[in-house]
């Protein structure tokens, strides 16, 4: 913007007032930015949760012995819960639950941190479940904002050590005790429990 002195300086302004545009086209232009920010950000939040659904095992999981079954749906259009099953040598499996506190993309973005660093740990090394879960531990906290953490359930099945028939095994994360209904009564575990047997 060009200001001029001496006589012309009350022209010029009259000119910039006149140039600048009214209240109501501002707010339109704003407005459009707006709508086109926010479509914008729906089309990234679709692509992350392609990238998440991705990230979790894509066909039934058949453990010998087993009857598995997941599911995962977060609040938010994206979460931080993390399941995952993973074939060790010797017809083992380790079976993982885990959930990245908070909720939506911040959680969301820890979590591959901890799905990477966990299988990383169990695909690579043999060690015993608690030096495994360490490691595990140390590379999630190195590697994550600190005021993140992430409660993480990991278990090892073998099929010598059968199950009894009728015997149900359940990992779940918060997301589906603490819901509330429109009352504002949590879902719990209780109801969860009568629920399962």
């Amino acid at each position: 913007m060009t200001f001029l002195g001496g006589s012309d300086s009350q022209e010029s302004l009259r000119a910039v007032s006149c140039a600048a545009p009214s209240d109501k086209v501002t707010k339109s232009r704003l407005s459009t930015k707006s709508e086109l920010d926010l479509v914008s950000l729906h089309r990234d939040l679709a692509t992350a949760r392609e990238v998440q659904r991705a990230s979790f095992p894509q066909q039934p999981t058949a453990i010998p012995g087993l009857k598995c079954a997941s599911f995962y749906r977060p609040a938010p259009s994206i979460g931080g819960d993390y399941y995952d099953f993973l074939a060790l040598p010797k017809g083992a499996w380790g079976i993982a639950v885990g959930d990245v506190s908070g909720k939506g993309i911040a959680a969301a973005l820890v979590m591959p941190n901890l799905q990477g660093s966990l299988r990383v740990r169990v695909l690579q090394s043999r060690s015993d479940i608690q030096t495994l879960i360490t490691d595990v531990n140390r590379l999630v906290w190195e590697f994550s904002p600190q005021h993140f953490f992430a409660p993480l359930v990991y278990a090892e099945y073998r099929p010598a050590f059968q199950f009894e028939i009728d015997d149900i095994f359940v990992a779940y994360t918060d997301g589906v005790t603490e819901p509330e209904n429109f009352a504002g009564i949590a879902f719990g575990h209780r109801r969860l429990e009568r629920i399962l047997w």
